[in-house]
């Protein structure tokens, strides 16, 4: 009988931890299955980079060109999917409790792709997903610190 209990409990717990393991989204696959075309949402502070402004705006994203863009302007940026083993611990620091738990990346962002592909820059973004992409948090960061003075983007689907 003891057997049995045993047994019991140790193929559950080899169960949960495989479905935990098989349940983690990387990044790439939030991007492809959560990330929505366009969310129409608010940031109180631009961003370094375009096209996050300041104010009221669409930002539409083409997963497949791998650019985002701004419905206030005629411009668009390339973006890259950061894997978080190359995101600075220190930044992965600052973002752990907003992000933990939510479907998120990281992105790189500049004008020309070839300028951005495998590589870190000191301007990132994290993009946090919530309600299975519905809604949007783009959390800018540099040089290491967090401040309330940063782009800090919060939308919806549209």
């Amino acid at each position: 009988m003891k057997f049995k209990k045993i047994l019991g409990i140790t193929i559950l717990s080899v169960l949960s931890i495989f479905l935990v393991a098989c349940g983690q989204k990387t990044p790439e696959n939030v991007e492809k299955t959560e990330l929505k075309k366009e969310y129409i949402g608010t940031s109180n502070h631009s961003g370094y980079d375009n096209p996050f402004d300041e104010g009221t705006y669409t930002l539409t994203f083409n997963k497949s060109e791998k650019t985002v863009s701004n419905s206030n302007r005629d411009e668009k940026v390339y973006y890259e999917i950061v894997p978080d083993k190359k995101v600075p611990k220190k930044y992965l620091s600052i973002y752990e409790d907003k992000a933990k738990g939510k479907d998120h990346f990281f992105i790189n962002v500049g004008y020309q792709k070839d300028k951005i592909w495998g590589k870190v820059g000191d301007q990132m973004y994290c993009v946090i997903l919530t309600e299975g992409g519905k809604k949007i948090q783009i959390l800018e960061f540099e040089t290491g610190y967090s401040s309330d003075g940063y782009y800090n983007f919060i939308g919806k689907a549209e």
